[in-house]
């Protein structure tokens, strides 16, 4: 389970699955491709299983602070495993809420959420399956022109 939460949060997988529909439709962004990359780190990581929750060293395998890629254009995101190998999956859903960006996937057995702000850089990203839940905290910027 800690293998495929490694690989999910590393990735902050998707394999192209259809989001479910919140009871009022957030709007979508003018366009995906407009949208500058984002550099996230993740900062902080909690994993919870059963009854208990402890704070993470390492997100998945990787030891915080992980550095991860989002391409809002190409709809993919990136990153690198622990054997130092790229992790590249997509991006299943994008919508705009309240001025923030909701990214959406599925890997395997487990889904995952990104909550980007849009008026800061803070970044939330969650990956739960049917018996664990990661959740990591960070930032994101925008890649130096």
């Amino acid at each position: 389970m800690r293998a495929l939460l490694t690989s999910l949060a590393l990735s902050i997988a998707a394999a192209s699955a259809a989001a479910a529909q919140p009871a009022e439709q957030p709007a979508s962004p003018a366009s995906a491709e407009e949208l500058s990359p984002l550099f996230c780190t993740v900062t902080s990581a909690q994993l919870c299983s059963g009854e208990s929750c402890s704070r993470a060293e390492t997100f998945g395998q990787v030891k915080l602070p992980a550095q991860v890629l989002i391409h809002f254009g190409q709809k993919i995101i990136a990153s690198t495993n622990a054997d130092g190998f790229p992790h590249v999956t997509s991006i299943a859903s994008l919508a705009e809420a309240g001025g923030d960006f909701i990214l959406q996937g599925v890997d395997g057995p487990s889904g995952w959420m990104i909550h980007l702000g849009s008026a800061d850089p803070k970044m939330t990203f969650t990956v739960a399956s049917n018996d664990a839940v990661l959740t990591g905290i960070g930032a994101c910027k925008k890649p130096p022109e």
